[in-house]
């Protein structure tokens, strides 16, 4: 029998239903309820497996751009999982789009991780690990309610340091301008509208609490239309 679901990958903290390509499963003599009890569990399982690490376990990526590295790869590996619990069900796929544009594009974002992780991770950088988590759905209540402006050291890191992760936003957009093109604009929109949160925070038109709350729901809106895209053919 030929069951629907909808795994749109990249929304790794709940693994919610949002308007994305569906994925039909095919599974000869199966019941709706037997499919609905093996999907939930495939979900957990995947959800378990990627709880939002990427590529660099314990180490946080650059706070203005690496938020985007980190969905995506984390999209990248719920997707397998999922797809292989349920394969490994006796599942077969009949549309298995998400799982593989999202292998297309797994090594430009390992790329991607690994030149923000560098950034991040060098001693210059301690000013601003000390405000906002490598991944954006990890920022604490803390972070999310401090009403402190940048201060001039700290403004000195971020001058320092930014302009090289916009050497890593221009990397993974030259590759993705060839690998998949259609993610180009969404991800330059994303790239745009951190650098403007740079510039307020720089200019302490932003508390570090804002600036954090704004990469949330930007990251939350940019997984959504992840999702989307990676369920389209290419």
């Amino acid at each position: 029998m030929r069951h629907s679901t909808i795994m749109c990958a990249a929304l790794v903290a709940s693994l919610a239903v949002v308007g994305c390509a569906p994925t039909v499963w095919n599974k000869p003599g199966i019941t709706q309820a037997q499919f609905n009890q093996d999907n939930a569990r495939c979900r957990l399982v995947a959800r378990g497996m990627n709880s939002g690490s990427f590529y660099a376990e314990g180490k946080p990526a650059f706070v203005a751009g690496a938020a985007v590295g980190n969905a995506i790869g984390t999209a990248i590996n719920t997707a397998a999982t999922y797809s292989d619990c349920m394969m490994a069900d006796g599942y077969t796929p009949e549309n298995p789009q998400v799982p593989a544009n999202a292998a297309k594009i797994k090594p430009i974002m390992a790329q991607a991780s690994a030149c923000g992780v560098a950034i991040y991770s060098a001693p210059e950088a301690e000013p601003i690990r000390m405000h906002s988590p490598y991944n954006p759905s990890e920022t604490t209540p803390a972070q999310l309610s401090d009403r402190a402006f940048a201060t001039d050291s700290e403004i000195a890191v971020i001058a320092t340091l930014y302009p090289r992760l916009v050497e890593c936003q221009k990397n993974i957009l030259d590759q993705l301008s060839t690998t998949m093109p259609s993610l180009v604009p969404m991800l330059s929109a994303q790239y745009a509208t951190g650098a403007e949160e740079i510039t307020l925070l720089k200019g302490r038109r932003l508390t570090w609490g804002d600036f954090n709350m704004r990469r949330k729901n930007r990251l939350v809106d940019f997984q959504a239309r992840l999702a989307a895209e990676l369920g389209k053919a290419q």
